[in-house]
């Protein structure tokens, strides 16, 4: 955690017009509605969240295409596919991050190159736009989880995965992105269609 701290405050001093930042988490929501299903996703958050915090809270869902106005985010690992599916895996086996969280003005939509595969060592994790621009930095930020839902109906997982230093918030982010989300349900809204068999999707 020291090392780690150490980092966040190196790169802040580096990059003076990072006001900010944001932290990604690996999630998953299990729910009973329609039969016994599993959804996996990514979070976004300024801080770390409470369960009320999950409640109304976007999802993204992983993709292998998050170009144009394809909202989620696509994670590849060369080492082990499982580094992009499995929460207990470590952050730093993946090898980029690409993260599309709003398609329309102001876009939101970045690649994050990690280090740990040679090709990418120089791009330093940086958040490179779709300008070609750098936006920010993440780097590998493991130390919290959390657990919310119901044992009947379901409810989140989620393990914290990346700390990214930019101008940006989620919270920038999340009002941008508005009322459209990638999986029928937040935690708040499938408490209230219990007796659902089918999930929709919603646009």
């Amino acid at each position: 955690m020291k090392l780690q701290s150490l980092c966040a405050i190196t790169l802040a001093t580096l990059t003076p017009l990072v006001t900010a930042n944001f932290d990604i988490y690996m999630a998953e929501e299990k729910t009973t509605v329609g039969g016994p299903q599993v959804w996996p996703m990514w979070h976004i958050f300024d801080t770390d969240p409470t369960c009320d915090d999950l409640a109304e809270n976007p999802n993204y869902l992983g993709s292998d295409d998050v170009s144009g106005n394809k909202v989620g985010v696509r994670c590849d690992s060369s080492s082990d596919p499982f580094n992009c599916a499995v929460q207990h895996y470590p952050a730093d086996g993946i090898d980029v991050l690409e993260m599309n969280f709003h398609s329309d003005p102001p876009v939101y939509h970045w690649k994050a190159y990690m280090t740990m595969v040679a090709i990418y060592k120089d791009r330093n994790y940086d958040m490179y736009g779709l300008d070609g621009n750098v936006y920010g930095n993440c780097f590998p930020f493991p130390g919290f989880e959390y657990e919310c839902g119901d044992p009947i109906l379901g409810g989140f997982t989620g393990t914290r995965k990346f700390r990214c230093l930019t101008e940006f918030t989620a919270a920038q982010i999340k009002a941008a992105w508005g009322t459209k989300r990638s999986v029928p349900f937040t935690l708040k809204e499938a408490e209230g269609v219990k007796g659902r068999k089918v999930q929709k999707w919603e646009a």
